[in-house]
């Protein structure tokens, strides 16, 4: 009994100890964050308003002059429009920090099902899938729309970042031990593979601004919404021109997953 008792502690101080490791891992990238912001509010967010301001003033210099005064309004509309995506990429991420995911039995691959559908609405000429080793439904104690989001931005960066090929992204939801996966895979610009952690910095950016709009901060918002269901997101393969596999865990109920498997059809349908 004592024995018992004794192992029984010691992997509760394993546990403890593995809890403490990924808690203090989950701060250094915070801290990284923080040092990455105060870089972003002292260069990021300047370019764009110098552009505004110095643009505004050649346009008032330049209002007698249709043809000048225009190329001048537009540089100012790009810079605002640069800021507003820096500004909404900081309010993004602090709602993502104190997102508190509501938890309830939900089915993941009907979940992801959906949110495929409605990416299939918006961009009717990418080709969206359901794996064919997706089973026709897969239980977890998790949120249904933390996960959907998740799915959605993976989804919307393989659209995205399609290059010259037709947009695609195969999505696979299964069950591993005590743990629910959900892989999205594409086949567009990808990047290098030694890359594969410096993707999920916040504003951190693998392609020019002006051939990919945005803030930059897709796969951070992705990963800090995994890690509040308790889970993780990673990248499991990269490549230049060889497009890119993201991988989200997160923990499920022991044997809920239907065994049966068959082929899913995705439709823009509602």
């Amino acid at each position: 009994e004592l024995e018992r008792r004794v192992a029984e502690q010691t992997a509760e101080l394993a546990g403890a100890n593995d809890a403490l490791a990924l808690a203090n891992q989950r701060l250094e990238a915070r801290v990284d964050d923080l040092a990455r912001f105060n870089f972003l509010l002292s260069h990021d967010l300047r370019e764009p308003v110098r552009s505004i301001v110095s643009f505004a003033a050649l346009a008032q210099r330049h209002a007698h002059s249709p043809a000048r005064l225009a190329d001048d309004l537009a540089f100012v509309a790009a810079g605002a429009r640069q800021l507003s995506d820096l500004l909404d990429g900081i309010e993004a991420l602090r709602a993502a920090d104190d997102h508190r995911p509501a938890r309830s039995r939900v089915d993941v691959v009907a979940a992801v099902r959906e949110r495929l559908r409605a990416a299939q609405r918006a961009n009717p000429a990418a080709r969206l899938s359901l794996s064919a080793a997706t089973p026709d439904s897969l239980a977890a104690d998790t949120d249904a729309d933390s996960v959907g989001r998740v799915v959605g931005l993976l989804v919307d960066n393989a659209v995205r970042f399609a290059g010259e090929r037709p947009a695609e992204a195969v999505v696979e939801v299964a069950a591993d031990g005590a743990e629910t996966v959900v892989r999205v895979r594409d086949v567009g610009l990808g990047f290098e593979w030694d890359l594969r952690e410096l993707v999920f910095a916040a504003f951190q950016r693998m392609h020019r601004r002006e051939d990919f709009p945005g803030a930059g901060i897709g796969l951070t918002l992705g990963r800090r919404l995994a890690e509040s269901l308790g889970g993780t997101l990673t990248c499991t393969r990269a490549g230049v021109g060889l497009g890119c596999t993201f991988e989200l865990r997160f923990a499920r109920w022991a044997g809920a997953a239907s065994a049966e498997t068959r082929d899913v059809e995705v439709s823009a349908a509602p």
